[in-house]
């Protein structure tokens, strides 16, 4: 199908103007595969060679905040936790044996607020993670917490069993946008505090995170951020857009179309503006997210746990919803996940499939041409040559020997994006992406 004929039939089932920003997990249709089978799976797609990353899901928050994306529960009991990990135990011990000649590259808990969990039950489930499964020590271990909810005891318990990493969701030190996100407010001095401990206890990295745009929020709300950042100074300050509800926002509400035509020199300008780089680098940019600032006085960074690596890399995820893939296998859900209940819904994966996978989300940042060719053994001109040429036309990618890289309008990323798929995938993204999940 030429370029122009997919470019007319994207515009007849999905108008230009929306924001599409493609959570490149699988949308293919999946059917329900049981634990046992689950597991033969993955005898059959590892080896000792084989790289496999960890991932874990606490699902639990005290309240839920507005702007949040993800599927979270909110906490009524703390008996539920409990009760939640001892099915997590259970479910990791299904797996102790098939993965005891594998080194984890890097482990990542997150998705509701892993910080919610008392010192006893980290122990308890953190304990259990360490004795029974391998890591590699060139990746980070890294786990995500809520400053309201973090305590030195905590953040003891986090270091004894092996985590190096860790990431503190402060987002905004603004208490009148917090409040209105329905978000605990933490004073900077509480959120230096524990940082600075952090820090004694020789931790790999320390790092903090801000979303800028929250509401009313303006230029002068993100230098104040930015400001108080430098002071409390943690090893690394990760800076994001909110993507949920961005007409919320009063710089989206103003000029959205020059928001996203001008958003990373927006960015550069505000922090050429401020004094944080007097401290930090700036030595990436990602297209939808935004950016990562990285102290002069970092130990040196270990290896990022990458969710949807782009290697042949496996991912051991766990609870509900979340997003495994076995490397040349297939990818699945935790559809449930409880004391009660545990099942999988399961999609084949075909070397097609793995392809849209991976440029659906290099695509949002960058096409290595030589890591594409190292993964699927040719050359990506050889196969998107029309789009490639299409999209390099009209000024939308800019590519090089070595790579393609996106310099079109924000929120449009997704949009062009889909013009890497064939027809039969695009209607099943439609299919799944807007009408299954409504």
């Amino acid at each position: 199908m030429k370029v122009e004929d997919k470019l007319k039939f994207i515009a007849k089932i999905l108008p230009e103007q929306d924001n599409i920003y493609l959570d490149y997990i699988s949308f293919h249709p999946k059917q329900s595969i049981s634990l046992a089978a689950l597991k033969e799976n993955w005898k059959t797609g590892i080896d000792t060679d084989s790289q496999v990353q960890f991932y874990l899901h606490i699902p639990f928050c005290s309240r839920i905040c507005t702007y949040c994306m993800y599927n979270t529960l909110e906490i009524h009991d703390t008996k539920e936790i409990d009760l939640y990990i001892d099915a997590l135990i259970s479910y990791l011990w299904e797996f102790v044996s098939l993965f005891k000649n594998i080194r984890f590259n890097g482990m990542y808990i997150w998705w509701g607020t892993p910080s919610i969990l008392s010192p006893v039950q980290m122990k308890r489930l953190f304990w259990y993670i360490s004795k029974n499964f391998q890591f590699n020590d060139a990746y980070y271990r890294t786990i995500e917490l809520n400053p309201s909810s973090t305590t030195f005891e905590k953040l003891d318990e986090i270091y004894k069993n092996g985590f190096t990493r860790v990431s503190f969701w402060v987002q905004s030190f603004n208490k009148q946008t917090l409040d209105i996100e329905n978000r605990t407010y933490v004073a900077p001095q509480r959120i230096a505090e524990i940082v600075d401990y952090a820090k004694k206890l020789w931790f790999w990295d320390v790092n903090c995170d801000l979303i800028l745009w929250l509401n009313e929020e303006g230029e002068k709300d993100i230098l104040y951020s930015l400001k108080e950042m430098k002071k409390i100074a943690p090893y690394s300050i990760s800076v994001y857009t909110i993507l949920k509800d961005m007409e919320r926002s009063i710089i989206y509400k103003t000029d959205a179309d020059s928001f996203y035509r001008e958003v990373k020199k927006i960015y550069q300008n505000i922090v050429r503006d401020s004094d944080i780089t007097q401290d930090y680098i700036n030595p990436e940019w990602s297209n939808v997210l935004g950016f990562k600032l990285v102290s002069l006085w970092h130990p040196g960074p270990k290896k990022d746990y990458e969710a949807h690596s782009k290697e042949k890399t496996s991912l051991f995820a766990v609870w509900h919803k979340a997003f495994g893939k076995i490397w040349g296998i297939g990818t699945y859900e935790n559809t449930h996940f409880s004391s009660q209940l545990i099942s999988h819904d399961y999609q084949k994966l075909t070397p097609e499939q793995e392809i849209s996978m991976y440029i659906l989300k290099e695509f949002q940042f960058k096409i290595s041409k030589t890591d594409f060719y190292d993964k699927f053994g040719f050359h990506i001109e050889e196969r998107f040559q029309d789009e490639i040429t299409f999209l390099e036309q009209h000024k939308i990618i800019q590519q090089d020997n070595w790579e393609i890289v996106y310099i079109g309008e924000e929120r449009k990323i997704g949009y062009y994006g889909l013009l890497f798929l064939d027809i039969k995938s695009l209607v099943r993204f439609v299919k799944y992406r807007y009408y299954e999940k409504k």
